[in-house]
């Protein structure tokens, strides 16, 4: 591929997001992230705040599509949401927003993401299963474009169990496939969160509903569940 390619990769959404997911797993690995959602809204705010895009995201970062004409701004926001979760299904860390305003496409979708510390070489505690069962079935009826985040500390999860060739840091699950199940997961049984940036950013799993450009929508959801961060990342054209 050549070098200028390389660059244009950089500048896609869904780049930007594998990296907030490979720092948050550097810090997890560290111990800094001692509460990874908290961690990961802020980093993810700070950092893809003026991102630089040269063109649209793709679901796969090697699929290639046209470029921009002229590159594009990112606009990375955080808000919270007092008040949120009076109905008692449970907790979001955080409500990934995406709004397009591109030369291409308008659009916005929502994804909740919840995130959740569990030792990687280990079996999840039978507390801790039973917590992630049931915040997975309300999200499963409420939210099927969420996912559950599980992040491996002080032991990363096996990818080639059981001989461990390689190792992942975090990966994520579907909340109907996490309220299915009948014995938790051993080693790593979901995508690993840099594919899950690509499907963040492209849209392929986010519901249009908890985008936030139809209120009624959202307002229905902030009742039901306690969501602690939206963060919002606007894709603008240049003025």
């Amino acid at each position: 591929m050549p070098a200028d390619r390389e660059v244009t990769l950089l500048h896609r959404l869904g780049s930007g997001l594998e990296v907030c997911f490979r720092h948050l797993a550097e810090a997890c690995a560290s111990g800094a992230a001692k509460d990874p959602g908290d961690w990961w809204a802020r980093y993810a705010a700070a950092v893809l705040n003026g991102w630089e895009l040269r063109e649209p995201t793709s679901c796969d970062r090697n699929q290639l599509l046209l470029p921009f004409a002229r590159p594009h701004r990112l606009r990375a926001s955080l808000f919270a949401a007092p008040g949120s979760g009076v109905g008692g299904r449970g907790q979001i860390d955080v409500l990934v927003q995406v709004w397009a305003d591109t030369e291409f496409a308008s659009y916005s979708h929502g994804t909740p993401l919840s995130f959740r510390v569990v030792d990687g070489a280990r079996p999840i505690p039978p507390d801790v299963w039973r917590e992630l069962r049931e915040a997975a079935a309300a999200m499963a009826e409420w939210a099927p474009s969420a996912r559950i985040l599980l992040c491996g500390h002080p032991n990363p999860f096996a990818y080639e169990p059981p001989a461990v060739l390689r190792d992942e840091a975090i990966y994520a699950l579907p909340p109907i496939l996490l309220a299915g199940s009948k014995v938790p997961p051993r080693g790593m049984s979901g995508i690993r969160a840099g594919t899950l940036a690509w499907e963040l950013a492209s849209g392929s799993i986010g519901d249009p509903l908890l985008g936030g450009t139809r209120a009624e929508s959202l307002d229905e959801f902030l009742v039901e569940f306690q969501v602690r961060h939206i963060l919002r990342l606007h894709m603008m054209q240049p003025t």
